[in-house]
């Protein structure tokens, strides 16, 4: 079973990985949009049914171990609220799913790899990452040199994004759009900077990968080589423009230099935003990057104001009827934090909870066995909360999904306290 479980880890991350540009490509070659609304569900229909042998495998085994009892609580009681939202929200069936997906997809990574893994063999696992990521990064260097036309006209890729967005401006070049060109730094240089896409097609969620698999490997244990690997990483990082990826390195730098809590910078994160938030609101600085500050209190505000919500798919990035424009971050826009309880209302605080059991289930494992794996696990989980409260990218599978997996597999159901063996990469 082990073998197995490896090569079906393995295959799902290179379909994750790979989906985006086999999509485009596709886009292509058969010149219809029912590509990008069609061939994304392959990947769905995979992770459902691996989350479906899970079930399966855990049922007729029973082999639920007592130290894990609590997350399945807190999961189911997630489902539950999410039910309870379905019938609650006036939102149509489509924008139901298309919601309850974004908020469901990367706990059931979790818990697929989790109930499947059955060792403490991780060093397959870390090679196929580092293998990943270093395919990444080159790709990476060598679209981000080659003329726009590469993206422009040989890969048609604005057209692509025409087809995949609801409404909004035509784009007919990357340099019409802030997926393609960054205008961040345009205050000080009066430029605008090409931004890495590597094979993600989207630099959101390629700086997010950037930072998990940085701060996973930069406390995981030596390697060969680990240096060099992370100096690429970082350059890739800076490359693609991302306010994630400076904010995540500055987090995991004052974690390693200043000895930053975690426990405590989990749990005070969310309210310091909550409060800078209301401030901005205050002084009516709503646009541009404060407005992923203001979605995690705008969509605080709406929880409180209504216990349940708005229900799924009423409010958020992807909401049925938007009523305000989701750049100034009202309803809980722009942050994955505030979608969540925008829509679900207090029980969305249910993730935050699952989330910090994870990473101190991780920080505990780490601190009994001196494996270093597990520090590098709990810091990336640290990471993703952060990327969780300030950006609604944070719900999308493209990215964010190598958190969960490893997760899933470092903290699977025979890791326990007592677990001494893990074995290093090299």
């Amino acid at each position: 079973m082990e073998k197995q479980v490896i090569y079906i880890c393995t295959f799902f991350i290179f379909v994750i990985v790979l989906q985006p540009i086999i999509g485009l490509l596709l886009f292509n070659l058969i010149e219809n949009n029912l590509i990008i609304n069609y061939f994304p569900l392959i990947k769905d229909f995979m992770i459902f049914s691996i989350f479906g042998l899970m079930l399966l495998y855990v049922g007729f085994t029973l082999k639920i171990k007592r130290e894990y009892l609590r997350v399945y609580i807190y999961f189911s009681l997630l489902l539950f609220f999410i039910a309870v939202s379905f019938f609650y929200s006036e939102a149509n069936f489509y924008f139901k799913i298309y919601n309850i997906r974004r908020i469901l997809i990367l706990y059931l990574i979790f818990f697929s790899f989790h109930g499947l893994y059955q060792t403490n063999n991780f060093r397959v696992v870390k090679k196929v990452v580092l293998i990943i990521t270093l395919s990444i990064c080159v790709f990476g260097m060598i679209e981000y040199f080659l003329p726009d036309i590469f993206w422009n006209d040989w890969l048609n890729l604005p057209n692509y994004w025409n087809n995949d967005t609801q409404g909004g401006i035509e784009i007919k070049g990357l340099k019409e759009t802030g997926r393609g060109y960054t205008s961040d730094l345009y205050f000080l240089f009066h430029e605008k900077y090409r931004r890495m896409l590597s094979f993600f097609l989207e630099p959101s969620t390629l700086g997010s990968y950037f930072s998990y698999i940085f701060a996973f490997y930069y406390f995981s244990k030596k390697f060969k080589y680990k240096k060099y690997f992370l100096t690429l990483v970082f350059i890739c990082g800076l490359m693609v423009f991302s306010k994630i990826f400076i904010l995540s390195i500055i987090l995991i730098l004052a974690i390693d230099i200043l000895k930053f809590n975690l426990k405590l910078s989990f749990i005070l994160m969310t309210p310091l935003f909550i409060y800078l938030g209301y401030l901005m609101t205050e002084g009516e600085r709503v646009h541009g990057s404060f407005s992923h500050i203001i979605g995690v209190y705008t969509g605080f505000e709406v929880a409180i104001n209504d216990i349940l919500g708005r229900g799924v798919g009423m409010a958020g990035n992807r909401p049925m009827n938007p009523t305000t424009n989701i750049v100034n971050g009202m309803n809980g826009a722009e942050s994955g934090f505030g979608n969540v309880l925008a829509q679900m209302g207090l029980s969305g605080i249910i993730i935050s909870i699952i989330l910090y059991y994870i990473m101190s289930r991780a920080y505990l494992i780490y601190k009994q066995t001196n494996n270093s794996d597990y520090y590098g696990l709990a810091i990336m989980i640290l990471v993703y909360y952060l990327n969780y409260n300030l950006s609604a990218s944070s719900l999308a599978l493209t990215g964010n999904f190598i958190v969960f997996t490893l997760a899933g597999i470092y903290l699977n159901k025979n890791i326990l306290m007592t677990n001494k063996n893990a074995n290093s990469i090299f």
